[in-house]
């Protein structure tokens, strides 16, 4: 039987490719049907370019011309642009490798973009929505998604008017005299 702890990233890699590659017998996972010798794919990829042992593309993938997938995961809806290449990487669903980057030996997050001509490796751990920009070169990396700079805050509100003191209660009527000498 087959065990891994797989969690750090070197680990995660290494169960990724240990499945890909047979170490674990059987499918790389459900529903896969191999498309040539050690070359896996789930749903309806797009493969324009070239994937090579021991890879899995999944659903809605796209592979561009000339780009290069080996021994690699691309998720599903993942991209690699053309003239792109990925090796030894997972890229997790929705993911972009842009036109001429290079991804080797990295976790490309969910929805995380490798800018143009960028190059990601040494286990370098992209989350997701993070983005390289093009020509950037990460290596041996964890980049989190940054966010927006959250706008400034409303002002507080004025503060009320002070309220005026209380009035002061009226003072008591006076008491009306009781006449006492007239007697019926």
């Amino acid at each position: 039987a087959y065990w891994i702890d797989a969690g750090t990233p070197a680990a995660y890699l290494r169960a990724c490719m240990d499945l890909l590659s047979g170490v674990r017998p059987g499918p790389p996972a459900p529903s896969t049907r191999s498309i040539s010798p050690g070359v896996w794919t789930t749903g309806s990829p797009v493969l324009d370019g070239e994937v090579r042992a021991h890879s899995l593309v999944a659903d809605a993938a796209r592979v561009a011309a000339g780009a290069v997938v080996e021994d690699s995961v691309v998720g599903e809806g993942a991209s690699v642009g053309a003239g792109a290449r990925v090796s030894r990487s997972v890229l997790l669903a929705g993911a972009i490798v842009s036109a001429g980057a290079t991804v080797e030996g990295s976790i490309i997050g969910g929805g995380a973009t490798v800018g143009e001509r960028a190059s990601v490796g040494g286990l370098s751990v992209l989350g997701a929505r993070a983005e390289v920009p093009p020509d950037a070169r990460v290596e041996a990396a964890r980049i989190a998604r940054v966010e927006a700079p959250a706008p400034p805050a409303a002002p507080p509100p004025p503060a009320p008017e002070p309220l005026a003191p209380p009035a002061a209660p009226p003072p008591p009527a006076p008491e009306a005299p009781v006449d006492t000498e007239t007697v019926p």
